[in-house]
């Protein structure tokens, strides 16, 4: 996939159907957070903005063959324990419109390394600008 076709990515997280994280970057810089992540998130708040510094184009970095391998699928980890989660990534752009979802129970297998690692760098460079909107509520 050519990521510099990708103009927007979306990461969603749900546990037990509840959302806990949704973040959406795209290149114009526009971010769109709700929650952090954690499995017991009350934050239910969208926080809409734009940022020169969004790290869309950084986050991108971590589309490789592993990341494309999973698009157009949704994969069922088997045996699950805990509350089930899904975790869901998105791209759209010229020509492309695909995404994949995982999933997992809460205390068993969770999505695959390359999966885990693309959500928590949409955490990491969405974090200090989703703070300060959460302070300034």
């Amino acid at each position: 996939m050519d990521t510099n076709r990708i103009n927007t990515t979306l990461v969603d997280v749900k546990v037990d159907n509840k959302q806990v994280l949704f973040i959406m970057l795209d290149n114009k810089g526009a971010i769109n957070r709700i929650g952090d992540g954690s499995p017991d998130c009350e934050a239910t708040d969208l926080f809409t903005g734009n940022s020169s510094q969004n790290g869309f184009r950084e986050l991108l970095t971590l589309v490789n063959e592993d990341m494309v391998q999973f698009c157009g699928n949704i994969y069922d980890i088997p045996d699950k324990e805990g509350r089930t989660c899904e975790m869901t990534v998105m791209f759209s752009g010229i020509d492309i419109e695909t995404g994949f979802k995982v999933i997992y129970g809460e205390h068993s297998q969770g999505p695959p390394r390359p999966v885990v690692d693309y959500v928590i760098k949409a955490v990491a460079l969405t974090e200090k600008w989703y703070l300060q909107k959460v302070a300034s509520k």
